[in-house]
């Protein structure tokens, strides 16, 4: 049967109803080297990026680790000192395990001291952001341990208002091994943390040897000022030379000897870090002393929580299967 010529025309009552997004989008909390757009302070502020490159453009990179060397047992023996910043670190953990999109909240630069309260504040600018679907702060193990789980309930608390997100967290000490005593890392996580919310959070453990710092990032700046001397007096003994010449001695000796009475002006004069450079690559061809501790130093700062990884396995997991 014709019809004439009227006809009806129907439009989808739901256009484009399924749209892609991210669900699985963190925001990090901490300290980082600046926190600056086109002049204008990012302190406090949640700020999005999308990669390690926009993040520096931002925040800047790490900052440069101290290190006390000393000797035991006639073994050189490397001490962190100085405030334990692990935060940039810890972001190339998460971009290198698949990381994408996220949340910067900076709280404080290089000059201030890892403490409690910068930190909490750095979580109440998230209650206006809607997008964020997981809470990481990587230097929560570096307070005191009261102050960690005070700050982990903090993290779980607002995960548990929101309903929209949920904490990673970090075991504090969790490089220790089970014990299965009162001492135990895990028993004290638990005996520390409060039954409120624990179903907006996920904990892991244990902390994770990584490959996050590479050798080429270190160097004798490294070395606090004071263990200058002691490298030097560890040198001489492993060429087995002095300080000063001896007379009948081969030009190789003088050489060595020249070398490691040079890393004290060199160190001062060197304001590019250039020469410094250039001098830790070649005690580290020549010294498999200098070379240990350069390792030793490497393998304390590529010792991280995995919180921050594991942010990063969930990021990519969405991205991958949704």
């Amino acid at each position: 049967m014709k019809t004439p010529g009227v006809y009806i025309v129907e439009k989808d009552a739901f256009p484009n109803s399924v749209v892609e997004v991210a669900t699985a989008v963190p925001a990090f909390i901490g300290y980082t080297e600046r926190a600056e757009n086109v002049h204008k302070s990012l302190l406090n502020k949640p700020f999005r990026i999308t990669s390690l490159v926009e993040y520096i453009q931002y925040f800047g990179e790490g900052p440069v680790p101290q290190y006390e060397l000393s000797q035991s047992d006639n073994e050189p023996v490397v001490t962190a000192t100085g405030q334990p910043y692990i935060f940039y670190n810890a972001l190339r953990f998460f971009f290198q395990n698949g990381g994408g999109p996220c949340y910067i909240i900076s709280v404080g630069n290089y000059t201030d001291e890892i403490s409690l309260q910068p930190l909490q504040k750095g979580i109440k600018p998230l209650e206006k952001e809607q997008e964020p679907t997981m809470l990481v702060i990587p230097e929560a193990v570096k307070l005191q341990q009261a102050d960690c789980y005070t700050l982990q309930e903090n993290m779980l608390d607002h995960c548990g208002e929101m309903e929209s997100r949920v904490a990673i967290l970090d075991i504090y000490q969790g490089y220790l091994p089970r014990t299965n005593d009162d001492e135990d890392v895990i028993t004290a996580f638990r005996d520390g943390i409060s039954t409120n919310h624990l179903s907006y959070g996920a904990t892991y453990y244990p902390w994770l040897h990584t490959t996050i710092v590479s050798p080429q990032e270190l160097d004798l700046n490294n070395l606090s000022s004071g263990s200058i001397e002691t490298l030097q007096g560890i040198l001489y003994k492993e060429f087995n030379i002095s300080p000063s010449a001896n007379e009948g001695e081969d030009p190789r000796t003088g050489q060595i000897r020249d070398l490691i009475n040079s890393i004290p002006s060199v160190m001062e004069d060197d304001q590019h870090g250039h020469k410094v450079k250039e001098l830790s690559l070649t005690l580290t061809a020549i010294s498999p002393t200098f070379s240990n501790i350069m390792l030793d130093i490497q393998k304390d700062l590529n010792f991280l929580p995995p919180a921050s990884a594991m942010a990063g396995v969930y990021t990519m997991v969405d991205n991958n299967r949704g």
